[in-house]
């Protein structure tokens, strides 16, 4: 006899047989009354506890009940069909406001978070869309691609080892899932495994043979490890099975013109661009492949479609600045020269002296410029200078280069010269009108930008002199100059040089000159009084290195580009280095040395392209240091700190980095081995280090004038240099001629770097292989890319482009390759 239960119920049992009890409970389970069922159930566990058949009613019926509770927590199809549209059509915003309305409806439905971490994917959200993946996951943790979503985000969001962890996750729920087989080698592709990338793309391929990107990823780690055969496979292994692919199309097309296919290379990017027209990298390709071709204009063209489509993308930039360097001008129109002025304007994609001299060719096309050239022989003007300045002035672009930078063309600086001289003489009856003060205005502002380097005949001289002591007389009686005058004496000094500057008033026709010329020369004598000092300076030749600077610190500039911050990791697989030890790649948070920063382009340019780095970069020249630290806080650069330091001090820091950059320093101390053994010193046992030296053959013209100026005893002050620079314009010696096509001749500072330097070195390759050996350096590769290619393309020589000595062979046919220095980059060993 079967004991009641205690429960009010009767026990089914009391009243029926076991086979009855369990006939019942599966009708009721057929008729839906699952309750009923479960009660049933019970009554025969509590009476037979080990009844196979009853426990797995009540199994049955705990599935069923949580079908039925998720069929209760899911929108309908009517209500994801708005949702899914939305999405498709590209409306995120509107996935999220629909989703966030029925997760009021429906708040257990999994899918709908699901939905809403890809909407918020794609506005870039990845701290929200990580939150809704793990809303997801939490409502049904055996979904094997919620979890290979949310390791997307981390991927994106660059937390690349929670979405390894993630990746893991899902094949662990489903071991032949060939996408996350796929990501998970993307993944570790980017953390610089590559082999075990090539393994996890393999297996993918393996899971599912017509996995058209499982082939593309294995084409890149193919490209990445120099089998560019493999990866030539890979990507048409991808295009035959996606004909459509655009990214297999564009990888194929680098691959190729890394092989030096350019036609063939040319063809996949214009493949590529017909099936994604938006995607601006393969534009910018095309750009390149197009300017290495000798198809300059249809570079042009493809590099600004590249900036229209992503104003960021700063390959582009730099393609289209080497593209102007290449470009014949040969007529002038509206659309290049409102390009050229755009870009002049970009203040942190462009640094303005890189395509000065290409700007430089375009204007001179201009008719009311060149007029003026053809009669600029007379040394007179003869229209009336008021009608010449509103011809030139109205030209925006010539306006626009004055006040960026050195204007590295004689023969547009002879037209400066004539109209600063001309203005001059007849300053008091030129009148007042607004395009005057605007030309005016950057006129003072390309002299003081060139340190004043314009030639000065004795007349003007007298002319200054005369019409500053005039304007001080008159601010004396408590009247003020007219803007024209100042104009006029601030192209001749700097207003911080005369007298009477602190008793200007600010007019708006002067404003921009009286910043740059006596506001921020002020700001920078505040800044220089706190910044640091390591040590005095005492070497002899860095003491005179060091007064060399302060008393032209160079380079003076106004704008300059700045980096796309990337990994450590991205850089040198971005500059194609060899390694000798991988550590460093693994780095998150870079230390930095600068030694020999100057005025702070190089420093800055380092912070803002090493992703989560601190620099410190030293000088020997306070004033260098003061320009650096002020142009750092106005472009918002906060990860560099500064100081005064001799190289061969630096071991009182008693640190070590992870990168030391020394560019254009160590060939002008008194024993420049010294200097590279210090530095050394300072970095890290597999720390990278960033050199420029030098080259004795590139720079045999240069040397050979620094010898006939030592020779002709010309002290490097500033009259000095500007008559001896004026003494080369006029010669007809080659040798002298060649000079004024060089940008350093176009400013003070860097023709005394150039012509007047205190000491200098040069080198060659034979010998910095030597001294790397012996300070326990492995030379990791040269920085120009263009120089690199031309060296693959001689056939006379080998594709090995970490063989200094091979390179040397290489520089010995073209000795004009490093004209500006030999930039490598070498790894402590």
């Amino acid at each position: 006899m079967l004991m009641p239960s205690s429960q009010s119920n009767p026990n089914t049992l009391d009243s029926m047989q076991l086979e009855k009890a369990l006939k019942f409970a599966n009708k009721k389970v057929k008729d839906g009354a699952l309750e009923d069922a479960k009660l049933i159930y019970a009554n025969i566990i509590q009476r037979f506890p080990k009844n196979q058949r009853a426990l797995k009613g009540i199994s049955v019926i705990k599935k069923l009940s949580a079908k039925e509770f998720k069929k209760l927590q899911t929108p309908t199809s009517e209500q994801m069909g708005i949702i899914v549209k939305s999405y498709e059509n590209g409306n995120y915003r509107e996935v999220l406001m629909h989703t966030d309305q029925m997760l009021r409806l429906f708040p257990d439905s999994d899918i709908l978070y699901n939905f809403r971490g890809a909407a918020n994917v794609a506005l870039s959200e990845f701290l929200p869309a990580i939150g809704d993946y793990n809303n997801a996951i939490r409502l049904n943790p055996n979904n094997e691609a919620f979890y290979l979503n949310l390791g997307l985000t981390y991927h994106y969001s660059g937390d690349l080892k929670n979405a390894i962890h993630c990746y893991e996750k899902a094949i662990s729920i489903k071991p032949n899932y060939a996408e996350a087989k796929c990501n998970m080698g993307r993944g570790l592709h980017d953390m610089g495994f590559i082999d075990l990338a090539i393994e996890n793309y393999r297996e993918a391929i393996k899971i599912q043979p017509n996995h058209a990107g499982a082939y593309c990823n294995l084409g890149a780690a193919f490209q990445e490890k120099g089998n560019l055969n493999e990866a030539e496979k890979s990507y048409k292994k991808a295009i035959e099975i996606q004909p459509q692919y655009s990214e297999a199309y564009g990888n194929l097309g680098v691959v190729l013109e890394e092989k030096g296919d350019l036609t063939g290379s040319i063809a996949r990017y214009k493949w590529s661009i017909k099936l994604d027209p938006k995607n601006a990298e393969t534009h910018c390709n095309l750009g390149t492949a197009l300017c290495q071709k000798g198809a300059i204009e249809a570079a042009l063209t493809s590099f600004q479609q590249a900036i229209i489509l992503n104003p960021e993308l700063s390959s582009a930039y730099t393609g289209i600045v080497n593209a102007l360097a290449r470009f014949n001008f040969t007529k002038t129109t509206p659309v290049l020269s409102k390009l050229l002025s755009e870009l002049l304007q970009n203040k942190l994609r462009i640094t303005p002296s890189s395509i000065a001299s290409a700007v430089a060719k375009f204007l001179k096309l201009d008719s009311s410029i060149r007029n003026i050239l053809y009669r600029k022989f007379a040394s007179r003007l003869d229209d009336p200078v008021s009608d010449t300045i509103r011809n030139i002035a109205k030209n925006p672009l010539l306006l626009n280069l004055m006040e960026a930078c050195s204007i590295p063309d004689w023969e547009i600086e002879s037209v400066l010269v004539l109209m600063r001289k001309e203005i001059l003489l007849s300053v008091f009856s030129l009148g007042n009108f607004p395009v005057l003060f605007k030309f005016q205005s950057a006129l003072a502002q390309q002299c003081f930008i060139n340190e004043y380097v314009y030639y000065e005949t004795e007349k003007e001289i007298e002319a200054v002199d005369a019409l500053d002591d005039m304007v001080g007389k008159e601010i004396k009686k408590g009247n003020q100059p007219n803007s024209a005058t100042i104009l006029c004496l601030a192209s001749y000094k700097p207003l911080s040089e005369y007298s009477w500057y602190g008793q200007l008033y600010s007019k708006l026709e002067i404003v921009d000159v009286l910043k740059q010329q006596i506001v921020e020369p002020t700001k920078e004598k505040l800044l220089k009084k706190n910044i640091p000092i390591l040590n005095k300076i005492t070497d002899e030749v860095s003491s005179k290195v060091k007064q060399q600077y302060e008393e032209h610190p160079y380079p003076r500039w106004s704008n300059l580009a700045l980096f796309d911050s990337k990994r450590i990791y991205d850089i040198i697989r971005g500059s194609n280095l060899k390694l000798f030890n991988e550590d460093i790649t693994k780095i998150e948070f870079p230390t930095i040395l600068v030694a020999g920063c100057g005025t702070g382009q190089h420093s800055i340019s380092t912070a803002s392209r090493y992703r989560g780095s601190e620099v410190l970069a030293i000088d020997l020249s306070l004033t260098s240091l003061a320009y650096a630290k002020r142009k750092t806080e106005d472009l918002g650069v906060t990860n560099v700190n500064y100081m005064q330091a001799d190289i061969l001090d630096l071991r009182k820091l008693n640190k070590q980095f992870d990168i030391v950059e020394s560019s254009g320093v160590l060939h002008h101390m008194h024993d420049p081995e010294d200097g590279w053994k210090v530095l050394t010193d300072c970095l890290k046992p597999g720390g990278l280090m960033r050199i420029g030296l030098y080259s004795e053959l590139a720079r045999r013209s240069y040397t050979n004038v620094q010898k006939e100026i030592k020779n002709l005893g010309i002290n490097p002050d500033d009259k000095s240099m500007q008559q001896f620079r004026h003494y080369l314009i006029q010669s007809e010696r080659k040798e002298l001629k060649d000079l004024v096509y060089i940008q350093d001749f176009f400013s003070l500072s860097s023709l005394r770097d150039l012509l007047f330097h205190i000491k200098e070195h040069c080198f060659n390759l034979n010998q910095i292989n030597k001294m790397l050996d012996d300070l326990g350096l492995g030379f990791c590769g040269f920085e120009n890319p263009e120089l690199i290619n031309k060296f693959k393309r001689c056939k006379s020589y080998t594709e090995d482009i970490y063989d200094l000595l091979k390179w040397s062979a290489f520089e010995k046919n073209n000795p004009r390759s490093f004209i500006g220095m030999y930039q490598f980059w070498c790894q402590k060993l």
